[in-house]
């Protein structure tokens, strides 16, 4: 999913300068998906091996078998290891959608600052005077309020 302006707000994004970022959001929710994916498979396999070791220890025995089971239940192990990875990349997968949704607000707050600005303008250009100068701070105000707002939504995500 990609924003694009509207070309008669061509004039605003050459004095503004050019206000989304090359993030694709597509692009984000699809490697998202594809982590989910990985991991909920990865998982589902290690379930199985973990029945087998069940069936295995339950039928077996000897010196093998109880080293077999050591090894696979120890916490430091590679099928605990394989374990943590795969929800490790779970937690990646929902990372990468949740970017794609924050560069996707960042894109339509952008775009409600561009109508705000484009406004504002017009209203300046109308006016003449003090409001031909104040279309420097109009811009300052509009970044610092997309800044903020990136912020804000970082914020929310990472605590």
């Amino acid at each position: 999913m990609d924003i694009q302006l509207p070309s008669y707000l061509l004039p605003i994004e050459l004095f503004l300068g050019k206000p989304l970022n090359n993030g694709k959001v597509d692009d984000c929710h699809r490697m998202g998906d594809d982590c989910e994916q990985y991991a909920a498979t990865n998982k589902g396999i290690l379930a199985e091996g973990q029945d087998h070791k069940a069936r295995a220890v339950a039928t077996g025995q000897g010196d093998d078998i109880a080293a077999f089971h050591q090894k696979f239940e120890d916490p430091q192990g590679a099928h605990r290891n394989l374990v943590d990875a795969s929800t490790g990349t779970h937690v990646m997968g929902t990372g990468l959608k949740v970017a794609g949704n924050i560069i996707l607000a960042h894109k339509g707050v952008t775009l409600f600052q561009y109508g705000l600005t484009a406004a504002a303008l017009a209203e300046a250009a109308l006016t003449g005077g003090f409001g031909a100068m104040a279309a420097p701070m109009i811009r300052q105000a509009a970044n610092k309020a997309i800044d903020y707002a990136t912020n804000q939504a970082a914020y929310q995500v990472l605590g």
